[in-house]
């Protein structure tokens, strides 16, 4: 009596692999595999590269110190007197460093 795998296998066995065939890498083999991996990866790494120097507001521009030193005026966090002293300390040219 036969079973319905048994029916299903040609008669020499000749083909049968255990597997149905799932143990070879049809088509690109293994390399595909691989490739198909690594662009998952470098998919992946551009994606966190690219969103990684946004600041909160979303434009993908860092602010500068003077940016900040006028948000914090216009927001009233400040005085007057104390941007004017702050702005004019970033403003001043920096000594070049020796190397």
């Amino acid at each position: 009596m036969f079973t319905s795998l048994q029916a299903q296998l040609p008669a020499d066995g000749v083909g049968w692999d255990h597997m149905g065939g799932w143990n070879q890498m049809n088509g690109w083999g293994w390399g595909g595999m691989v490739l198909g991996w690594v662009l998952i990866v470098a998919l992946v790494l551009f994606a966190v590269w690219a969103f990684a120097g946004r600041g909160g507001d979303g434009s993908g521009q860092r602010q500068t110190p003077l940016d900040v030193l006028e948000t914090r005026f216009a927001q009233g966090e400040i005085t007057a007197d104390e941007y004017r002293a702050r702005r004019d300390v970033l403003l001043q040219p920096r000594p070049r460093r020796r190397k």
